[in-house]
């Protein structure tokens, strides 16, 4: 996710350097600062909804394969905790890190100028530690997992 907003950043230069003819027109009445403005709201604006889209997705997705590890299979318990750790990870993630990114977007976004630089790199290392985690914890159960279907029996 973290990708898609880095690159909604990158694509307002990439429109600035070569704008359609329309769009050129409406470059020059706006102005070229006013209209970098402009577009770099449109994608924080944008940035954001995937965040929360995203969100909410991991966390529907993260329930039902926690619930269907559960209730329709047989694993054992370190499968499960794995499971659980995974959505408590991704839980976490949403509701303490990702609102704090949100709002210091919104807060860059008032403004030309954002002050907190700090707190923002700050904010994106942990959101890309918990993404690495969450990684390390997906791997370790798909690991689990295999290992568990190819030992032998009895």
């Amino acid at each position: 996710m973290a990708l898609f907003a880095l690159d909604s950043s990158y694509s307002v230069n990439r429109l600035l350097a070569h704008p359609d003819p329309v769009l050129k027109l409406q470059i020059k009445t706006l102005g070229s600062g006013d209209a970098r403005l402009l577009l770099e709201y449109q994608a924080a604006r944008q940035s954001r909804w995937y965040f929360e889209v995203w969100a909410l997705a991991q966390i529907v997705l993260g329930g039902v394969f926690f619930f269907f590890m559960l209730f329709a299979t047989g694993e054992g318990k370190i499968p499960l905790l794995l499971a659980l750790l995974l959505l408590a990870e991704v839980l976490g993630q949403q509701v303490l890190l990702v609102p704090g990114l949100l709002s210091l977007g919104r807060l860059a976004g008032e403004g030309p100028v954002f002050s907190g630089e700090a707190a923002r790199a700050l904010a994106d290392g942990g959101y890309w530690a918990v993404e690495i985690l969450k990684l390390a914890t997906a791997l370790a159960l798909v690991f689990r997992l295999i290992r568990q279907r190819h030992a032998p029996s009895g």
